[in-house]
């Protein structure tokens, strides 16, 4: 059953646009202080109608909090669809508070995408009522005007973001789910267009340079997954030992495998995203890289990056190499994770995170 929600109040003056930001378990002020995403919560919430507001808002503990899920049959939270534009432009002010430049055209791409992939499915004539690029949601969990934590997911067909806040204490990412179909734009305005092409490029060419000893270790025969691996209901994160260290790198190619991680942090708002990368950074001889498949672009593959603090896969499925996914997470983070269950402990006494929800059933 869905818990009480919080309901930020009314009156509040439209905050100006945010500077553009993504989240990292990073701190980012005072205690107490406000943020940009908290400004935007608010400014958003004020600009909807009551029935839109009780539908985007749930309360901090209710079990959808931790419900995320990339395949488009969820509809929590306020609809894209259901806006009008200057609503529209708080929702965009809200995810900018949150994203940099290129996790905003990150979002845009995907939702592209989404226009693309509505055409080609009528002209195949298989439509579905799943698909589309108005067909994505925001969700508030808890009250960004108040002095606790609170947190947000924009979510749809091949996106889910989700951001916890401790207010003037502390911003956690994940998880962080981006897909692409098609993979590559082919014919049109947006011909050869690839949203996840550097990505996949990054981590390619360095398995490419890797020398025979090292693939050996990098490259498993292990057949080519369907999916990601921490699809949700996975929450314990790779423990897969396998892969190539990059204690066993060389200099160059250690500077590649940390690029191919700040590819993804460059998602995120540039403060956020450096204390990301220090901790990257401090567990990099740690990290593992894991290549399934063949190397050419075209090929079905997976690949995975794996450490202490985070997991980057990605998969390109032999059922349809067209059609990719990629993930990011760090399950001691996810939802606020291991720094939510401190935040709670110091500030509520015996108060503990709730059990995540089970992950949504998708229609047969």
């Amino acid at each position: 059953m869905r818990a009480r929600r919080f309901l930020a109040p009314l009156g509040l003056a439209l905050a100006s646009a945010a500077a553009l930001a993504f989240a990292s378990g990073a701190p980012h002020g005072a205690a107490g202080t406000d943020d940009a995403a908290a400004a935007a919560a608010r400014a958003f919430l004020a600009a909807l109608g009551d029935e839109q507001r009780a539908a985007a808002v749930f309360d901090f503990d209710d079990a959808e909090r931790t419900n995320w899920q990339p395949v488009p049959y969820g509809e929590a939270g306020v609809r894209l669809a259901d806006l009008d534009e200057p609503q529209r432009a708080r929702l965009r002010d809200l995810v900018a508070s949150v994203l940099s430049e290129e996790g905003l055209a990150t979002v845009d791409g995907v939702r592209l995408l989404e226009g693309l992939l509505v055409e080609i499915e009528a002209a195949a004539g298989r439509p579905s009522p799943y698909h589309g690029a108005e067909r994505y949601f925001l969700t508030i969990f808890g009250d960004p005007a108040g002095a606790g934590t609170w947190s947000m997911r924009f979510e749809g067909h091949h996106l889910s973001l989700t951001f916890t806040f401790a207010r003037g204490a502390w911003t956690a990412h994940g998880p962080i789910f981006v897909g692409a179909q098609p993979a590559r734009v082919v014919g049109g305005e947006r011909d050869g267009f690839r949203l996840l092409g550097v990505h996949d490029d990054a981590v390619r060419n360095l398995v490419a340079g890797l020398t025979a000893e090292q693939r050996a270790r990098a490259v498993l025969a292990d057949a080519l997954p369907g999916n990601v691996l921490l699809v949700p209901g996975n929450d314990e994160g790779c423990t897969d030992e396998r892969g190539l260290r990059g204690a066993d790198m060389d200099e160059a190619q250690r500077a590649a495998l940390l690029a191919a991680i700040t590819g993804w942090a460059r998602l995120l708002r540039a403060d956020l995203a450096e204390a990301e990368l220090a901790r990257v950074r401090d567990a990099l001889a740690q990290t593992r890289l894991v290549w399934i498949g063949g190397l050419e672009p075209s090929a079905p593959h997976y690949w995975r990056i794996s450490g202490p603090h985070a997991t980057i896969e990605y998969v390109a499925p032999e059922f349809d190499p067209d059609h990719v996914h990629a993930l990011w997470r760090d399950p001691s983070r996810d939802f606020g994770g291991d720094l939510l269950r401190e935040h709670l402990l110091e500030h509520a006494g015996e108060r503990e995170v709730g059990e995540r929800a089970p992950p949504r059933a998708t229609p047969p």
